[in-house]
């Protein structure tokens, strides 16, 4: 039964990673989009060293991390070899999401990760975070941003947006009972 309840949450996870977190919704067009994105180009930048320096950054800038593709390693699934989800208690969130494309369009040593962030609608700045964000890959990583863009939302995809925010926090719940189902009882 234990070993059934960690495949069902693993799937839950799963499940909730391959749905798109923001999605259109009735009245609005094209649904709400990160306030800052961009493509992570980097080299010679290992997997664990991405994953462990992101976050560590978002930790630092107060924001609860879930690393999601770690999640699926652990149970055996291996859809995507980055994803992490960052949320702080303003529900402003990171995602960190590793790009497998269908040809190289770098060089063959180069990976590409998608970044985005998002604070509620209607949009809010947040200008020293997002300059801190780039600063943080381009110094720290020493990866290249590339194709940065910067949208607004308007209070018309708020619901939307707290639908992601809702569906965020039940990840780092159930990622969190795993972790407790999977650690070894005490005595």
């Amino acid at each position: 039964m234990r070993t059934m309840n960690c495949v069902v949450t693993t799937l839950t996870i799963m499940l909730a990673i391959v749905c798109p977190m923001s999605g259109a919704r009735a009245g609005s067009v094209g649904g709400d989009q990160a306030d800052l994105a961009f493509i992570l180009a980097c080299k010679d930048v290992s997997r664990s060293a991405l994953e462990d320096a992101f976050e560590a950054f978002l930790k630092h800038e107060g924001f609860k991390v879930l690393n999601l593709a770690g999640v699926q390693r652990k149970g055996g699934v291996y859809l995507f070899d980055v994803y992490l989800i960052g949320l702080d208690d303003k529900h402003r969130s990171v995602n960190v999401i590793s790009l497998q494309p269908i040809h190289q369009v770098g060089p063959p040593d180069e990976r590409h990760y998608s970044v985005g962030f998002r604070t509620p609608p209607p949009t809010q700045r947040a200008s020293d975070f997002e300059n801190a964000l780039l600063m943080f890959v381009s110094k720290n990583l020493g990866c290249e941003a590339r194709h940065v863009e910067r949208h607004i939302n308007g209070a018309d995809v708020a619901d939307s947006y707290e639908d992601d925010v809702r569906r965020m926090e039940n990840l780092f719940r159930e990622a969190e009972e795993l972790k407790r189902k999977a650690a070894p009882p005490t005595r």
